[in-house]
């Protein structure tokens, strides 16, 4: 069974006949499709499904960015004075438990962090 094959399965067997079951298949088709698309979004994935579910998309991204299915990984930026910067996962998680975020860039000390970090896919 190829990665796709595993993929769909699994989307079926966890899904069902879950409205998300189908849009978990147009978000595969739509990365899988177009190789450069790389900086996968919520409001990128509403405007080209033309979707304002939002709840039901972050859903399904982070369904499948799951360890079960490993279509997408999770990424976060910080954007900070029109600069877009990578952060870590591990920044992000010592930010959640310190109450700031380091620049990773400046090295200072974000206080009011979770308005200036967006998350954001990126195939696998």
């Amino acid at each position: 069974m190829s990665n796709e094959d595993h993929i769909i399965a699994a989307i079926e067997e966890d899904w069902n006949s879950s409205p998300n079951a189908e849009l978990c298949l147009k978000i595969v088709e739509l990365v899988r499709s177009d190789k450069t698309f790389v900086h996968i979004t919520l409001p990128l994935i509403s405007k080209l499904l033309e979707r304002d579910d939002y709840e039901n998309i972050l859903a399904v991204l982070n369904y499948l960015s799951s360890p079960r299915i490993k279509f997408l990984k999770e990424r976060f930026e910080l954007i900070d004075d029109n600069e877009t910067i990578e952060v870590d996962v591990a920044e992000v998680s010592s930010a959640l438990e310190t109450g700031y975020l380091v620049n990773p860039k400046t090295g200072e000390e974000i206080e009011h962090f979770s308005e200036d970090i967006f998350v954001y896919y990126q195939p696998r």
